[in-house]
């Protein structure tokens, strides 16, 4: 089974986004983050802790536009990777913040005994007398530093010992259950659900046993409170979690030991100005027991909940890639709305589908159930054909959810389609903006990767309108990246999409699998038509280098499969010796009457193998080459190639067959019949000819 290592548990803000948008909102938890050290640093104390790793993720809100939801607007998080914090909770529940540099392996979870580095006037602040460099292990001593650093807003350094990993102890079909609290903030107004409204979050359980496919034994909601908390929406979310977990009777102490357990803090609205919308524990296992808090207070409920349950089974977020052109790309976190663990819109509470990718993740799917493409052996350039079903319709063999598709350059990207599901937000005309980011919605084909820490990033190329479209449809190109992976969607009908995958790896140092000819150049290479120039770092073709004549009659000699031939004793051209580069190829199409050179008078012909190719001569030794014999072109194809030219024959037959298609310039078409050919233009004529 392909289950990727689970993430930290880490606290995330919702990505629940509401209107109107709300002002930007600075997490009262956030820490300063500081330094590591290898060493304790001079005016510090050690002191001896033990305890467990909570890893938190801060994040701020900012707001949006677009045509998709222009009657509603939403808050959306912004993410910086680096803005995470660790803290230590000790065994009486004391909150000892650390330095997440010095301890850089953390996972929430984890069991830690170790010494860290606490300033001299901190340690004096908490009344105990210790010497820079002394180590305190004793109780009475250490609580009291402890409880001074835990209402300190800088981090602490680790300086010896490293987290300890909590063995998984459950298997598949573990029951989950989830208990929810109505809270009221200490000094606010009594605040409520209704029975009927908790009864509209079931869906958020019922989710995750339809998507987990039996790795869930069941997902029961369990008990309810009510109660007046005795702390404000402005103290530590751990306080709030803390008092709901002893009221469902579980330990805080070692809750995140426990399994299948979640715990749900319902908030009013008025606690998003400090708490968010809502946070999440994210859990190291699938079946880690996890912490929720909501104040949406709007029609995001159920989604939100369905999001934050999900960062409790140990999934980040769903992002997009903004690829401008070649590698320039960025990526914008929550912005995948086709997912549920993206964004949450105003008035589409309803849950999209789990991506292919993170359905994998956490082993809901298997790769059994999604085929896997890769490259065809020998071939720089390969092409398939295939079928596959929407994320939330019955496959079959033929017709799978999805693909995992080999990158040839490293690494996996999987494919799969969106047929649109009920009230989803995607399924839309319209835009959304993200990140100043114009985003396509609708139906289609998308191509999407695993990201760090169980998130999950869907490419959205620039389409020529200057929107981004990560959801393909009929006559549509994805491409990764590098462009070693490019999806064309050839057909979409009745739920089930008909894609072209082209696997594409670089033959050629310079030539990238984004360029324009790359899948012409890369099927001469892969025919040994071409085998470009070898140097001590790899081979290079030089596209951008004239054709000369010689290496034309060794491309068009190589095209015809190399056949047996004799080269001539005495050669057939006055400029070409028999120990000449490409002798025998010259000659070969001098046998042909595919090129005759020219007169110099005396009986004598040159060849001029080292002169530059002109696009008309090229178009006649292709024309021989072919065997056309009488052809009359049907009009004249390109503006400066007249009935008068030479060889208006074979350039009219080049433009009829489709070899080349001249260069627009205004309203006609150019051949420029005198300008040579590039060797990047020769293998697309070739490549053409080819698949005639």
């Amino acid at each position: 089974m392909r289950v990727r290592p689970f993430a930290v548990v880490a606290l995330l803000a919702a990505c629940a986004v509401a209107l109107p948008a709300q002002a930007s909102v600075a997490q009262s938890f956030a820490p300063t983050v500081t330094a590591g050290a290898d060493d304790a640093p001079v005016e510090s104390v050690r002191v001896a802790v033990s305890g467990h790793l909570v890893v938190v993720q801060h994040e701020e809100f900012f707001g949006y536009g677009g045509s998709g939801a222009s009657e509603r607007g939403h808050d959306e998080h912004s993410h910086d990777e680096n803005d995470r914090s660790v803290v230590l909770r000790s065994d009486d529940g004391t909150t000892i913040p650390l330095d997440p540099v010095s301890v850089p392996e953390a996972a929430s979870g984890d069991r830690f005994d170790g010494v860290v580095a606490v300033p001299t006037e901190v340690v004096a602040s908490a009344g105990v007398n210790a010497a820079p460099g002394e180590t305190i292990a004793d109780s009475t001593r250490v609580d009291a530093i402890a409880e001074e650093v835990s209402g300190s807003d800088t981090p602490v350094d680790v300086v010896d010992g490293a987290p300890q990993a909590v063995a998984e102890r459950v298997q598949a079909g573990q029951p989950h259950t989830l208990d929810i609290a109505v809270v009221t903030p200490s000094g606010q107004s009594s605040f409520d659900y209704s029975d009927e409204r908790l009864q509209e979050l079931e869906p958020a359980t019922d989710f995750w046993m339809t998507e987990a496919r039996g790795q869930l034994g069941s997902f029961e909601r369990g008990q309810t409170q009510r109660y007046r908390s005795a702390f404000t929406c402005a103290d530590d979310p751990f306080d709030l979690w803390d008092e709901a977990v002893r009221r469902f009777g579980y330990n805080p102490g070692d809750y995140f030991e426990s399994s299948g357990r979640h715990v749900a803090l319902l908030l009013p609205p008025s606690c998003e100005r400090t708490i968010g919308l809502g946070l999440g524990t994210v859990g190291r296992s699938l079946h880690q027991s996890g912490l929720v808090l909501l104040s949406t207070g709007f029609d995001v409920d159920t989604t939100t909940l369905t999001h934050e349950v999900g960062h409790n089974l140990g999934l980040g977020h769903s992002n997009l890639e903004f690829c401008e052109s070649g590698s320039s790309c960025s990526t914008v976190e929550y912005a995948d709305v086709w997912d549920v663990m993206g964004l949450a819109i105003q008035g589409w509470d309803t849950a999209t589908r789990l991506n292919v990718e993170k359905q994998l993740a956490l082993g809901f799917l298997t790769d059994a159930d999604i085929p896997l493409l890769r490259q065809a052996n020998g071939s720089s350039w390969s092409v398939q054909r295939v079928s596959l079903t929407a994320v939330d319709a019955a496959a079959s063999t033929d017709r799978p959810n999805g693909f995992r598709v080999q990158d040839p350059d490293g690494g996996e990207y999987v494919l799969e389609y969106r047929d649109g599901e009920p009230d989803a937000f995607y399924d839309r005309t319209g835009t959304i903006n993200l990140s100043a980011k114009e985003i396509q919605l609708g139906q289609g084909v998308r191509l999407t990767r695993a990201g760090p820490d169980m998130t999950s990033v869907a490419t959205a190329p620039r389409t020529p309108s200057g929107t981004y479209d990560p959801a393909a449809g009929p006559g549509e190109r994805l491409t990764n990246t590098s462009g070693s992976v490019k999806v064309d969607v050839v057909a979409v009908a009745d739920g089930v999409a008909q894609v072209d995958i082209s696997l594409i790896s670089a033959r050629f140092r310079d030539v990238a699998p984004q360029d324009q000819f790359v899948r012409e150049i890369s099927w001469l290479a892969d025919r040994g038509i071409s085998t470009g120039w070898r140097e001590s770092d790899g081979s290079y073709y030089r596209p951008g280098l004239p054709v000369a004549r010689n290496a034309m009659a060794a491309f068009l000699y190589r095209l015809k499969g190399s056949p047996a031939f004799t080269a001539p004793s005495v050669s057939p051209f006055v400029d070409v010796q028999p120990s000449d580069p490409f002798y025998k190829e010259i000659s070969w199409l001098a046998s042909k009457g595919i090129s005759t050179g020219w007169d110099v008078g005396g009986g004598m012909r040159e060849f001029r193998p080292y002169d530059s190719i002109a696009r008309d001569a090229m178009a006649a030794f292709l024309f021989r080459f072919a065997e056309v014999g009488s052809y009359t072109p049907r009009s004249q194809f390109f503006a400066d190639v007249s009935p008068a030219a030479p060889f208006y024959r074979e350039v009219g037959w080049l433009g009829d067959k489709g070899i080349s298609t001249g260069y627009a310039r205004g309203s006609q078409r150019f051949y420029d019949p005198g300008a040579s050919v590039n060797r990047d233009a020769m293998a697309a004529f070739m490549y053409r000819y080819g698949h005639l």
